[in-house]
């Protein structure tokens, strides 16, 4: 596997940003498609938010609602997985829900740890896909999302 482009703003840090290179790419936003109506109620949340985000870097296309369906129906999942471990954990103080009893007693790996496992690493590999993760936007070409300004809402997050 190829090592992943470095995000632009680390050639920036590390003085060896060229334009020619790394310059900053024409995406149009565009129009924001409405979810699926078989997704559940927390990937449609996640849709509505993905979509929009996506729309605005101008990188969602009619093409792409097959693979934006499984991106939020694995956040779904993985939302789901965590809240039932965290509900295992209430009753099971002592590991904390990640240790499961079979009948005759004997203990194993809770299987909503690799539920949650599983559906967080389709959503780390779908979110590259859209260009979600810094290095993903370097290899696309795309610049870095504006950082926030002073009194946002997000401003305690970074």
């Amino acid at each position: 596997m190829a090592r992943p482009r470095k995000p632009v703003a680390l050639h920036v840090v590390e003085k060896t940003f060229r334009t020619n290179r790394h310059g900053a790419s024409t995406r149009e936003p565009r129009e924001v498609p409405g979810p699926p109506a078989w997704l559940d109620a927390t990937a449609r949340a996640e849709w509505r938010r993905m979509a929009r985000i996506l729309a605005g870097m101008g990188v969602l296309t009619p093409l792409d609602r097959g693979a934006l369906a499984a991106l939020c129906m694995a956040f779904s999942r993985m939302t789901q997985a965590e809240r039932a471990l965290m509900h295992a954990a209430e009753r099971d103080k002592v590991n904390g829900g990640m240790v499961a009893h079979a009948a005759n007693g004997v203990a194993f790996p809770s299987p909503l740890v690799g539920i949650a496992n599983r559906a967080a690493a389709l959503y780390l590999k779908l979110a590259r896909e859209f260009g979600l993760t810094p290095a993903s936007r370097a290899s696309i070409g795309m610049p870095d999302p504006p950082l926030p300004k002073k009194g946002d809402r997000t401003e305690g997050y970074f």
